[in-house]
């Protein structure tokens, strides 16, 4: 009887220990008692989009300003090793859902769907999934603000994850684009402007603003977040047409069976990511910091079209980083436009250099500035299906292909109802009229004309070439000559020259008795000395001094052409004696 009381209370104490086993964490498989099923079997195809996405952030150039992720010491609160990939059981899953779900207005369960994402993230692509939480740090501030302000719940911020892992420039095989993933016409619907030179859709600001709005509309129609989550990735039409085969039911469980695989897998993933986004620590992952985040950077206002080449010379920061702040502009050109404000975005140890220098900014090469062609106008209308119309006449038609409409109308078949309303896409060629035509051939004869009275003149008029950038005013001080006569005789309106330049000082007979030599500083001193003022950069500096950023460098001992300058701080610009 006591060996039997013995062996039973064994057995207890193995059971309870086994129990608590599978509830910590285990450097090898956690016990996994939920399959995967036919949906989620998609995330083992490399097509899948989700899957697509998350891979999209190794190329990505956000993390090549940084090796750093955030202190595991700070973060490792289960003392985990650098090695440890925590797994555990499907109850453990189950019961942190159950937390997040008591606080969400989403049904947060736990499912075989479920788990197979949460592998995803927490096992198969553990240092991508720590540069979406890297990511989050710089969007998500944003995201819950606007969130907030549209009354919707925070936790859509995680859709975006789904959607497109963070990546601003995201783009899918069916042509959506950007963080929010959308297609052109949603995007048209929502004030995302869309040219040859801009992409409001990459805007990861603007595409929030027009998500919060697009969430509003439709739970306005469904009234359910699920109902919603795969109206946005399946369209409204196709949702209400599985709604109707369901009997007419307005929930997303008795309609998934007539969703397609990939938006029936949209729904565990989105859960998938509420447990990952919130329980990371506990799977031993940490984000993987860009080298910007939210409280580091901020927006200012342009007056004017300017390139990121200038900005980027001007201020010192790299085209990629401008073009990582503000990936919505396609070809590094931000417009101008009357009608609208164009914004930029840097880091906020820049936003005082660029105020102090705008101006500067916006001349610098400007002849270098790409022309902003007019872009070809892309139309949308809904084509009406007549009998004999074949996919094959209509692509001719609007020059496009046969799997374009298919993918714009999600046709799975080549089959065309008469009387259905098909979308399509197409270009207006604007191709000038014979009017135009002529008149451009007269222009181009007249400006040979001009070329060639102005090379007589050239032979008798003096030039300089500019040595170093500053004021007109200043410059034509040292030559003893009127601003506006200069202004005038090279047809200039601005008021300031730029190092390289050429400019027309008069006629030859004219300028006999001008003093060409600019004015020379005092040769008894050794250096000339400048007092650092709010804004000062070492590029404007030394174009001021007329002497190379590298020179600054050398002669004041700075450790590299990025040293931080305090305004009152006086440094060397120049050695007289050997300048």
């Amino acid at each position: 009887m006591n060996k039997l009381k013995i062996s039973t209370i064994l057995v207890i104490i193995t059971l309870f220990f086994n129990s608590v086993y599978s509830q910590n964490v285990s450097n090898n498989q956690g016990i996994d008692t939920i399959s995967y099923g036919e949906d989620s079997s998609l995330i083992l195809r490399s097509d899948f989009p989700i899957l697509m996405m998350l891979d999209s952030l190794a190329d990505l150039k956000y993390f090549e300003y940084t090796d750093s992720k955030i202190s595991m010491g700070l973060c490792n609160k289960y003392n985990f090793s650098q090695s440890d990939i925590p797994q555990y059981s499907d109850s453990v899953y189950a019961a942190r859902l159950e937390v997040l779900n008591a606080k969400s207005p989403f049904n947060l369960v736990y499912y075989k769907d479920v788990k197979a994402f949460i592998d995803l993230y927490t096992i198969r692509k553990r240092d991508l999934a720590s540069r979406i939480l890297g990511l989050s740090n710089l969007y998500f501030p944003y995201f819950e603000t606007m969130l907030d302000k549209f009354n919707l719940p925070l936790e859509l911020k995680y859709l975006a994850v789904v959607e497109s892992s963070l990546n601003t420039t995201a783009n899918s095989s069916a042509g959506a684009k950007g963080m929010w993933q959308f297609m052109y016409p949603t995007g048209k619907q929502y004030n995302l402007e869309v040219t040859s030179y801009i992409d409001e859709r990459c805007d990861p600001y603007k595409s929030t603003v027009a998500a919060c709005r697009y969430f509003t509309n439709l739970y306005k129609i469904y009234g359910d977040w699920y109902l919603v989550l795969a109206a946005y990735n399946y369209g409204t039409g196709n949702v209400n047409k599985a709604i109707r085969k369901a009997g007419g039911a307005l929930d997303f469980w008795k309609i998934s069976r007539f969703l397609p695989a990939e938006t029936r897998s949209y729904i565990p993933a989105f859960i998938a990511v509420n447990y990952f986004m919130n329980y990371h620590q506990e799977h031993n992952l940490y984000p993987t910091v860009p080298k910007n985040l939210y409280s580091n950077i901020d927006t200012v206002n342009l007056k004017r079209s300017v390139n990121f080449k200038q900005i980027s010379e001007v201020l010192g920061v790299s085209i990629e980083e401008l073009s990582y702040l503000n990936p919505s502009y396609k070809k590094g050109v931000i417009p101008f436009d009357d009608k609208k404000i164009y914004s930029l975005v840097l880091p906020k140890d820049h936003i005082g250099n660029f105020i102090n220098n705008e101006e500067l900014i916006y001349n610098y090469k400007k002849e270098e500035l790409i022309d902003i062609e007019e872009e070809p106008k892309v139309l949308a209308r809904y084509h009406k299906v007549t009998k004999g119309q074949t996919l094959s006449l209509l692509a001719k038609k609007y020059k496009c292909s046969l799997a374009d409409i298919k993918k714009w109308n999600n046709l799975r078949s080549s089959h065309l109802k008469i009387g259905s309303n098909l979308i399509v896409y197409y270009n207006v060629a604007n191709e000038p009229k014979r009017e135009e035509v002529k008149k451009s051939k007269e222009e181009i004869a007249e400006k040979k004309k001009e070329i060639k009275a102005d090379t007589v003149l050239a032979q008798n008029v003096k030039k300089i070439k500019i040595e170093k950038t500053e004021l007109l005013s200043d410059f034509c001080k040292n030559y003893n000559l009127n601003v506006e006569e200069i202004k005038n005789l090279n047809e200039i309106k601005k008021d300031t020259v730029f190092a390289g330049e050429h400019i027309i000082l008069g006629y030859k007979e004219n300028l006999k008795n001008i003093n060409t030599v600019q004015k020379n500083t005092n040769k008894d001193e050794k250096y000339t000395y400048y007092t650092i003022q709010k804004g000062d950069t070492l590029w404007s500096i030394a174009s001021k001094a007329n002497v190379t950023v590298e020179k600054i460098v050398k002669i004041n001992n700075l450790k590299s052409k990025n040293a931080v300058l305090k305004p009152g701080q006086k440094i060397k610009v120049k050695n007289n004696n050997n300048s």
